[in-house]
């Protein structure tokens, strides 16, 4: 069966009520994935570390809401979770909700949002629709305890589960401080996850991490880990994981997707000069490939959680792309934080203070076994990221020059 997967930007609404957005599809979208920086110029730093990241099945949505404030003597760092599909807040005003967006209806050509808050900034917001697949979007709760954990209620057994957390205690409600934890693992037990994390604190107190051997994967700011999962299995009306470090009962939301071939992997970013093209191989699944989701904590790979919190994130359908990068600074008095969207570029790395783009990366192609992407600024830091690869469900495995199916 063939899938269809679009990337595409808007801008918010800067009043209240319904907004409609052409998503390319041509046919009714199954799922959306949103994520926005809160910039409201592509291309341009601005200050302020801000992340909001949701997903939608057309019946359930949610969505994570992260913020660290820029220039502040006593750096402020806040955290939502929402039963919307995009939230934007600002930490300065004591966890002010300045946009939120409902998720309404979709159709072969629109999908359409109800901004039930909204101020007068037209941010930048990133999607990625997809049709062609089941999806179901499912809220559950960590046992906070270890061993294995099954979550039941998706109604199929997934060929990928997304997952995504801010440590709130309920949904919706607020987190302490600020945390993105982001995690992907497919059906062949490939998995990954990378997290950011900040309190309230002078001086400023943020950490990241990142795991190529997890599916879940927290941290505390003191660089201690909070919580970690690892992949057990894709069952019929769910899936399981393995927790070896949990004491914390906080919700995930995951997002259960059918009816593809999905991959999920990672590589270490090319280290030459540019313009420089790197091809990512050894992907087992055949075409026809669709979509690409990329993301990382911006350095090179390692397993212990670091100081600095750094994110990139970006998408590409073959066509048109999107990403944003966020930094904030580890122990300084006056708070030091950055953030950057753009329309035209599938990965943005940043990882430093100044603000600049260290690299960032143009898509090329989908290929046989992999994809291809141009690093039209680079460093020489091969920074580890992450990836999702989305084909088509007749698409077959791919080893040793054979196709398994």
């Amino acid at each position: 069966m063939a899938i269809n997967v679009k990337v595409g930007s808007f801008t918010k609404k800067t009043s209240t009520g319904s907004q409609s957005t052409a998503h390319g599809l041509g046919t009714t979208p199954a799922m959306l994935i949103m994520w926005s920086a809160k910039k409201t110029t592509a291309g341009s730093f601005g200050t302020e570390y801000a992340i909001s990241f949701g997903f939608t099945d057309g019946a359930t949505s949610r969505c994570i809401a992260n913020t660290a404030q820029d220039a502040d003597d006593t750096p402020s760092t806040a955290a939502r979770a929402r039963t919307s599909l995009i939230c934007l807040i600002d930490a300065g005003v004591g966890i002010t909700i300045t946009g939120e967006a409902t998720f309404t209806s979709w159709d072969a050509t629109n999908f359409t949002l109800n901004w039930i808050t909204a101020d007068a900034n037209a941010h930048i917001i990133h999607f990625m629709a997809i049709s062609g697949v089941s999806a179901k979007v499912v809220e559950w709760a960590k046992n906070g305890t270890t061993g294995n954990q099954t979550v039941t209620g998706v109604g199929f057994a997934s060929d990928v589960v997304l997952h995504l957390t801010n440590d709130a205690a309920a949904i919706p409600g607020e987190g302490s401080g600020m945390n993105f934890t982001f995690g992907a693992m497919d059906a062949y037990g490939n998995q990954w996850a990378v997290t950011n994390t900040g309190l309230t604190r002078d001086p400023s107190e943020v950490s990241r991490g990142q795991r190529t051997n997890r599916c879940l994967y927290d941290i505390l700011t003191d660089e201690t880990v909070y919580f970690e999962a690892t992949y057990v299995s894709m069952n019929l009306d769910g899936f399981t994981v393995n927790f070896s470090t949990c004491t914390s009962t906080e919700p995930v939301i995951s997002l259960c997707i059918n009816g593809l071939k999905a991959y999920v992997g990672n590589f270490n970013k090319s280290t030459g000069g540019a313009p420089v093209s790197q091809a990512i191989t050894g992907v087992p699944i055949s075409t026809t490939k669709r979509g690409l989701f990329l993301a990382s904590f911006q350095r090179t790979s390692t397993s212990s959680p670091q100081t600095e919190a750094r994110l990139g994130l970006g998408a590409s359908d073959g066509s048109t792309e999107g990403a944003v990068a966020l930094q904030a600074q580890d122990a300084v008095g006056t708070s030091n934080t950055d953030g950057i969207s753009k329309t035209d570029k599938v990965f943005v790395k940043v990882n430093n203070t100044t603000p600049a783009v260290d690299a960032e990366a143009d898509f090329t192609s989908f290929d046989s076994e992999g994809f291809t992407i141009n690093w039209t600024t680079n460093d020489a830091v091969a920074a580890q990221i992450l990836y999702l690869l989305l084909a088509d469900s007749s698409a077959g495995r791919v080893s040793g020059g054979g196709i398994l199916g």
